[in-house]
């Protein structure tokens, strides 16, 4: 199996890349910053995230009519 990169340097800033043939060959540099990871940490409530969704049917049958339905299915 083929790598699909080899590192080429590691700085503090920066992480030289030489990619594979079929990219012929080329070095590319990525650089490396801190993340603030704060800026994707959104509290859920009763009306956000899963909470908004969990336990809900995307349209407006009753139980009943579902289980009406798949008796029909089956």
């Amino acid at each position: 199996m083929e790598t699909w990169h080899e590192i080429h340097e590691i700085t503090s800033k920066t992480l030289t890349l030489t990619l594979p043939e079929y990219f012929s060959g080329k070095t590319v540099d990525v650089i490396l910053q801190p993340v603030d990871t704060n800026h994707y940490q959104v509290t859920q409530t009763a009306t956000t995230g899963i909470n908004a969704i969990f336990g809900k049917w995307p349209g407006e049958e009753t139980d009943a009519e579902i289980d009406e339905l798949l008796e029909q299915l089956s």
